[in-house]
């Protein structure tokens, strides 16, 4: 697992951002795996996200990072 670091404090923001949709829809690509890895256990099933939740929960609809490889991998 990648670990997270908060790398600043907002005096330069950085050009490249992560949108609510594309943030979802990779986390609910890796719901589907999940899903289907519980489907053979005999778990329940784990629920899909949107942007709105998103936007509801934390009032955030975008991100700025540094570097955008790897945040959106869902494997």
């Amino acid at each position: 697992m990648h670990r997270v670091i908060i790398s600043g404090i907002g005096v330069e923001i950085p050009e490249p951002t992560i949108t609510n949709e594309e943030l979802v829809a990779s986390f609910n690509a890796w719901v589907d795996l999940e899903n289907a890895r519980r489907q053979d256990t005999g778990e329940p099933p784990l629920p899909k996200s949107d942007s709105d939740f998103i936007v509801h929960a934390s009032g955030v609809r975008t991100r700025h990072v540094i570097e955008r490889e790897g945040i959106l991998d869902p494997t």
